[in-house]
């Protein structure tokens, strides 16, 4: 039988109209050959079913219900009818071509799609959808290679469905319609009505578009299994999992997008939205997490600049003279985003310093641009929906934020940032490993998480996403060994601060950083008896055990320039023997009461290119160690 689907070859015709271009593909039934119609001069799509299935009154009666439903629909998100003939001997349909690639072509290709890109997904395949239920249609058989993508790039997608062969037809009665027990769809979206072959309604298609989305999001399905069967039983038994727990990737969601797809994915129809057009209006609402992004976003750099602590600004703003449009036929949207945009208007020249009198107005444009520096991509944020010209001259990549308020869900904000390179979330106690999970796409090389709630799991996380990671502080965590084994697998972590946390034998880990240069375990317990990185050059280790085992270990780095040993027990015959440290030119000895002054002269006659900076010079040249975190 699929022999015959091949022996259409380009050059043939089909009922004398049709010349065959191209095959585009073959399914249980029929082919689909790119065509050009001669007597219209337009490209077709022509579907002819197989020449054995002409005897077969099921398949001729599925075909005949594909035709009717296509012709009953008439929708820019449905691939359109131009004709079709059962006359012959290999019965036809003539649809519209449509120059593309299948949504999992697409998926398989370029991996999990972002979140608005599906939101405007969603908005096309919920209207078609809406549309053919309207006009008593449900499709049945709703799945990522029944939508053909005529256009895909950041901020736009177009997609038509194709594919009607199983649709059911409410006012079908005609002999053949499929019956109650008959089983048709694939596995993998299928409702679990559909799996128990149960009569359906438009809420089986709400259900596969729910799996679909899901897809999408995570680049899997939410029910995957050995076969068929495994996959059927699973959709009728079993709760889907998160979108989070699909994702390898890490990938943090919009907390509003779940319940949306959970509700989708009930196993009861009745539990699931009236009508695809409400989940549609639902995902619109949690879009909102957009709006939210750029409120929250630029509150987190407010704080971190004018240390305000209020992430809702209450603010009178004028009436905008013009709307700007967010997302089409969403006018509320619009006014809420120029209300947002306005307000970080106000914040900024509330609080900036104003010289002279001179009154200068500034645009939306300039405030963004002032604020998000390098640190946004306006039109992502946006979900596409504002044009923003931001400057090209962007210089600002840092971002850092200090307040104890701040949680996880105020870091949802960073979704909207694309460009950060320093992030400084000391002292955010309320910040654990699921808020740093929402700067995992963030190219990052400098991190301070001081004091955070983070634990050994942030850390598994960090070293997959911010592979080139330059400086990093964990200071004042509760990082373990086992949080900097993960760690060395940076290959680039230059700087590392392991001060007062809870790591005590790191160092068979700490040897496989290559291109560490400086480290600090100020205040731990840490034992670097086996410290073996023989390309370090600063090591503090203010108030560490100065036994035998840690003189001998700082011997071994001969390129050491900088070296902390405040208030710890060193004595002079230790410090005699860190003079030979030749290339050392820095070495603090703040509070070591067992020095003394005649110590201290010997050290610097063995060694006189090496600052000392002991208690007597300490309030003269006191500096901090680690200036960049401190």
């Amino acid at each position: 039988m699929q022999e015959e689907a091949t022996c259409l070859a380009p050059g043939a015709t089909i009922a004398g109209q049709f010349e065959v271009l191209a095959k585009l593909g073959s399914g249980g039934m029929s082919s689909v050959y790119r065509c050009l119609d001669l007597f219209v001069d337009r490209i077709v799509a022509v579907k002819v079913l197989f020449a054995a299935q002409t005897t077969n009154p099921k398949a001729l009666n599925r075909f005949r219900r594909e035709a009717r439903a296509i012709a009953k629909l008439d929708h820019p998100n449905i691939v359109r009818l131009h004709s079709f003939n059962f006359d012959l001997a290999a019965p036809y349909i003539v649809m519209e071509n449509v120059e593309g690639i299948t949504l999992a072509e697409l998926i398989e290709t370029n991996g999990p799609l972002e979140v608005e890109q599906v939101i405007r997904l969603t908005e096309q395949l919920c209207s078609a959808l809406q549309y053919a239920h309207q006009n008593g249609v449900i499709h049945r058989d709703l799945k990522p290679s029944n939508i053909i993508i005529e256009h895909f790039d950041a901020r736009h997608v177009q997609a038509k469905i194709l594919d009607f062969g199983i649709a059911k037809m409410l006012d079908d009665t005609a002999p053949g319609a499929t019956a109650t027990g008959e089983l048709f769809g694939t596995p993998a979206y299928m409702s679990p009505e559909q799996a128990l072959g149960k009569v359906v309604d438009r809420r089986s298609d709400q259900y596969s578009l729910g799996c679909l989305l899901f897809e999408c999001l995570t680049g899997t399905p939410p029910f995957v299994g050995s076969g068929s069967l495994s996959v059927l039983m699973q959709h009728v038994q079993s709760e889907a999992p998160s979108l989070e727990e699909s994702t390898f990737s890490g990938r943090v969601f919009p907390p509003q997008i779940q319940p949306v797809i959970d509700k989708m994915l009930a196993k009861f129809p009745h539990e699931r939205y009236d009508s695809i057009s409400e989940v549609y209006e639902t995902l619109v609402d949690a879009q909102s997490e957009s709006e939210y992004v750029v409120e929250t976003f630029s509150n987190l750099i407010v704080k971190a600049e004018n240390g305000l602590r209020s992430t809702q600004p209450n603010l009178t703003v004028p009436e905008p003279a013009s709307i700007l449009p967010f997302w089409t036929g969403l006018a509320v949207g619009a006014s809420l985003l120029l209300v947002i945009l306005a307000a970080i208007a106000a914040i900024y020249f509330a609080l900036s310093p104003q010289t002279g009198s001179v009154t200068q107005k500034a645009t939306v444009d300039d405030v963004m641009t002032e604020h998000l520096l390098g640190g946004i991509d306006v039109a992502r944020v946006l979900a596409g929906g504002v044009q923003h010209q931001v400057r090209q001259d962007r210089q600002r990549k840092e971002l850092e934020v200090d307040d104890i308020n701040t949680t996880d869900k105020d870091l949802i904000a960073l979704q909207g940032a694309n460009s950060i390179e320093t992030l400084s979330l000391a002292h955010c106690e309320n910040v654990g490993d699921r808020g740093l999970a929402y700067a995992w796409h963030l190219p990052l090389r400098v991190l301070n998480l001081k004091g955070t709630a983070i634990t050994d799991q942030a850390c598994q996380g960090i070293a997959e996403h911010f592979q080139h990671l330059d400086t990093l502080s964990v200071q004042q965590t509760a990082i373990t060994d086992d949080g900097v084994r993960y760690l060395s697998t940076l290959k680039d972590l230059g700087f590392l601060d392991l001060k007062a946390t809870d790591a005590t034998k790191p160092c068979v880990y700490l040897s496989k950083l290559s291109n560490l240069h400086a480290l600090s375990i100020d205040g731990s317990s840490i034992d670097l008896s086996d410290l073996n990185n023989p390309q370090l050059r600063s090591i503090s280790a203010n108030g560490a055990v100065t036994n035998e085992g840690l003189i001998t270990a700082l011997l071994r780095h001969k390129k050491l320039e900088r070296l902390s040993l405040a208030r710890t027990a060193l004595t002079d015959n230790q410090l005699r023997r860190l003079a030979s440290l030749k290339n050392l030119r820095e070495i603090s000895i703040e509070d070591c009461a067992k020095i003394t002054a005649s110590g201290i002269t010997r050290f610097r006659r063995a060694n006189p290119s090496c600052t000392v900076k002991n208690i007597e010079l300490g309030e003269l040249q006191r500096e901090k160690f680690f200036q960049h975190w401190n």
